[in-house]
């Protein structure tokens, strides 16, 4: 009889607060470069070529910043037959996801990203994910993976380069 599953994974409260807060310092640290850029009496090419640069770099940090918000939730409950993702820095209450939902799993480690961003798709669309920096983190791959379709599963043992072969000779399963 296999074990049940009921797993709570969290973030600890320092990354917590830098995946949800770091962007607004930031923010405010380089509007406050860029504002007297644009007052300065004696205007040149240069100062408005780096003001440009500062809100640019604002603007795809906080593109960054609110597309994280809306995928990563910041409690992760795992049971045997689906997620229960919340707290959410927007609002979005609690989400069910059910792991035969789950169309695609990728990033982070599985694109050379050791700490960036695991996301996994769902059939209607959704996107969510979690960074490694998650607590247990590793145990909730594991769960993902033993619970997702067989396709979705090969396919993250492709990106990782391990050959069927190689699982089956180790499981001692044949063909």
């Amino acid at each position: 009889m296999q074990e049940s599953i009921n797993e709570t994974f969290t973030y600890n409260i320092f990354f917590k607060s830098i995946y949800r807060y770091l962007n607004i310092p930031v923010t405010i640290l380089f509007l406050l470069y860029t504002f007297p850029l644009f007052v300065v009496p004696k205007i040149e090419f240069s100062v408005y070529f780096f003001a440009t640069i500062l809100l640019i770099a604002v603007a795809l940090m906080n593109r960054f910043f609110f597309r994280t918000y809306k995928t990563v939730p910041y409690l992760i409950v795992a049971d045997d037959n689906k997620l229960l993702l919340s707290d959410f820095f927007i609002n979005r209450g609690v989400i069910t996801v059910h792991y035969k939902d789950i169309v695609d799993f990728s990033g982070g480690f599985l694109d050379g990203r050791p700490n960036g961003l695991m996301k996994f798709k769902t059939s209607s669309g959704d996107e969510f994910g979690f960074y490694m920096r998650l607590n247990n983190s590793k145990k909730l791959i594991t769960i993902i993976l033993s619970k997702v379709n067989k396709e979705i599963y090969l396919s993250v043992l492709n990106k990782l380069g391990v050959k069927m072969e190689d699982v089956n000779k180790k499981t001692g399963q044949k063909k």
